[in-house]
């Protein structure tokens, strides 16, 4: 028997497990990317090609410290809302949600004694459950992994939501350049008490950067992605912008909008997180109030144009700006991406 038909004939590798545990993780679209991103640089280590993943939510313990307001009767609400970012892992074989944190113990503990490939350890597992606080939010694996190998995986749309996309891109007139937009609201939000508003856009910003945008650049179409109530009344009456919530759509398409348009210009928050970790063209405007923690997350230098594994369509612009700044910035790229 040939070596490759000893391999055909072999039983399938384990895949590496995943467990997130939402009484110590928060409900938060960044961090669930973030979190696909380094259960992919684990499984990489670990030899695994493939990820199986099992996701607690359970109605007696359902959040974390941070999220009290998410609660036994409204959490599946909030678990539904976020669920297609799960999807958005490139090396997902399989996903099972559950609401029996027993259920859940007994996969880990198994995993623990078997000593197979899987993610948090035991340890890691029980100080996040106890501190009621499992961040996984920063890119230290995938930096590492970047630094050692000079790529890394790149979150992904299932292939029928990226032909939706395609097929939704070519309604527009060929010529248009299409931007999708995140502008990050949180002032309205029911947990703005930790919901660090001073990440918030400047809207007054924005708004003279549409009206200038429509006359300087009436082949841009924009698409504002985000919650309902995030954007202003008066960005749904603009006629070079289309927020796709009121058309009907929801996180997925959303995502898919991230991914296939021809830029993506962001406030740094968690739609950003699914550029990052793509091959999407980007500025991400970074603003001054939490540059340190935004920095010491990403494993660069406050100011860097680049995040170490970024491409060279992909850049940050850090500090505040204005309407003449967003301008530039995006006449810039576009000016790069129509010479590529």
């Amino acid at each position: 028997m040939t070596s490759k038909q000893k391999k055909q004939c072999a039983p399938m590798d384990t895949p590496f497990k995943a467990f997130l545990d939402f009484a110590g993780s928060p409900y938060a679209l960044g961090d669930i990317l973030t979190w696909n991103m380094r259960i992919c640089a684990e499984a990489l280590y670990a030899g695994k090609e493939l990820t199986d993943v099992w996701v607690l939510s359970e109605p007696e313990n359902p959040s974390n410290k941070y999220q009290f307001y998410i609660n036994g009767l409204n959490h599946q609400k909030y678990l539904l809302d976020l669920m297609p970012a799960f999807f958005t892992n490139p090396m997902l074989r399989d996903i099972h949600f559950l609401q029996s944190r027993s259920e859940l113990d007994h996969l880990i503990f198994d995993c623990h004694i078997r000593e197979e490939a899987f993610f948090p350890s035991m340890e890691k597992y029980v100080s996040g459950f106890r501190q009621k606080n499992a961040l996984y939010s920063n890119h230290d694996l995938v930096n590492k992994w970047y630094a050692e190998k000079g790529w890394v995986p790149r979150l992904a749309l299932p292939k029928g939501v990226r032909t939706w996309a395609e097929n939704f891109l070519k309604s527009f007139n060929p010529k248009s350049f299409i931007v999708t937009v995140h502008l990050r609201n949180r002032q309205y939000e029911t947990d703005t008490f930790a919901a660090d508003v001073f990440r918030d856009a400047d809207f007054e910003v924005w708004r003279e950067f549409f009206d200038r945008a429509q006359s300087r650049f009436p082949d841009v179409t924009f698409l504002l992605v985000g919650g309902p109530i995030e954007g202003p009344r008066d960005f749904y009456r603009r006629a070079n912008l289309i927020p796709l919530k009121a058309m009907g759509y929801g996180l997925m398409e959303e995502l898919a909008m991230i991914q296939c348009a021809d830029l993506f210009m962001a406030t740094n928050s968690g739609p950003a997180v699914m550029a990052v970790f793509s091959e999407t063209p980007y500025i991400i405007f970074q603003r001054n109030e939490n540059a340190s923690l935004t920095s010491e997350f990403w494993g660069v230098e406050i100011g860097a144009e680049r995040l170490p594994f970024g491409q060279a369509y992909q850049t940050v612009r850090w500090g505040q700006v204005d309407a003449s700044d967003i301008e530039r910035e995006l006449e810039s790229k576009m000016n790069a991406l129509y010479r590529k």
